[in-house]
């Protein structure tokens, strides 16, 4: 039989101790970085695996944390999951997925105890947006049995930790096209039940309208955040909209169909037309031509929204009771490239 790789086994080969050794795996700030490093190295080699039940019993704490998520299958949701499982992981415990396959979840407590007989010391609600008016917590004796946290406002009646400022990276996005000269500008909305859909339309109707600029429903068509649906989105503007020298797409997928269809038009980007997009892909910057966009930190949001939470759950160990702070804000940048950029 294969042997049970102990912290003790660790340990020995590392030349520290046990202790050391265990804040490791607890990502303790008082072991010095090369020894943190060399002891890693050794986990991961040898394949070690935390009790994590042991772990829990002796703390009062199981040391995992319960993540509520839907529609992986969209670059921003699953690029803000992974975000929150890798920096689970580098803080010493497991995340728990609850993942919804549904649309519009309709009975959002018995999800949240689903989770909660799992024994998370906490959750994080992250559903993409869907309705999110219509999501809202009925049973507030569920958030004082552990620590449950979300962003924008996604759940009525559990605590909002992270406000991402579409409507101002959006403004900041068309205030760019403006400046390039661009004067009738459309836009390819996401969703339009998703929070960051409505959002980013907010943000470009509002930086159309501070400038005098025309803002009416001919320049807007709906997307649902795949590159088939820019393409699409594209044409109908086009179509109902002929002025247009600009468009602003919700993401970058939809963008790359933007992209697409312009080029087989032979419409000269960003001469005859401008384009933007959202979210900041790694791929964007080898789109024809490289896409301008607004970039989303999802690696600093995961990081934030664990870090908090860790906080909240550790508070709660040592007093019972835990602290919520101030949700943090945060505003996507706009990066510049050769989509939008006719001034030098």
């Amino acid at each position: 039989m294969k042997k049970t790789i102990t912290l003790a086994d660790i340990a020995k080969e590392a030349g520290v101790s046990k202790v050391t050794v265990s804040r490791v795996i607890n990502d303790r700030d008082d072991v010095a970085y090369e020894t943190r490093l060399r002891i890693q190295e050794i986990i991961d080699r040898l394949g070690y695996k935390p009790n994590v039940l042991a772990q829990g019993l002796s703390a009062k704490q199981s040391f995992t944390i319960g993540i509520v998520t839907s529609s992986l299958e969209y670059y921003g949701p699953r690029s803000m999951f992974t975000s929150i499982d890798i920096h689970t992981h580098k803080a010493g415990y497991r995340l728990i997925p609850y993942i919804l396959h549904e649309d519009n979840p309709s009975d959002i407590d018995n999800h949240l105890r689903n989770l909660i007989a799992l024994q998370p010391d906490g959750i994080i609600w992250d559903i993409a947006g869907r309705n999110e008016q219509q999501l809202a917590i009925k049973d507030q004796q569920l958030t004082s049995l552990l620590p449950i946290i979300t962003t924008e406002e996604k759940l009525k009646g559990i605590h909002t930790v992270l406000n991402i400022k579409h409507v101002e990276a959006t403004a900041t996005a068309v205030d760019h096209l403006i400046a390039q000269g661009y004067k009738n500008i459309g836009i390819v909305t996401g969703i339009p039940s998703w929070f960051a859909s409505t959002q980013r339309l907010e943000g470009w109707r509002l930086a159309l309208q501070k400038h005098g600029l025309p803002a009416s429903q001919k320049q807007i068509v709906t997307g649902d955040w795949t590159t088939a649906s820019g393409k699409r989105g594209i044409n109908q503007l086009l179509q109902q909209y002929p002025e247009l020298d600009a468009v602003f797409v919700s993401n970058d997928q939809m963008a790359l169909g933007v992209l697409s269809e312009l080029n087989e038009r032979g419409i000269r980007i960003p001469q005859e037309i401008g384009v933007i997009g959202f979210d900041g892909i790694e791929e964007a910057e080898y789109f024809t031509p490289p896409l301008t966009t607004v970039h989303q930190q999802f690696n600093n949001y995961g990081r934030e929204l664990v870090r908090i939470m860790i906080k909240m759950i550790e508070e709660r160990v040592r007093n019972r009771a835990y602290t919520v702070p101030e949700p943090i804000s945060v505003t996507p940048q706009l990066i510049i490239r050769d989509s939008s950029r006719r001034n030098s």
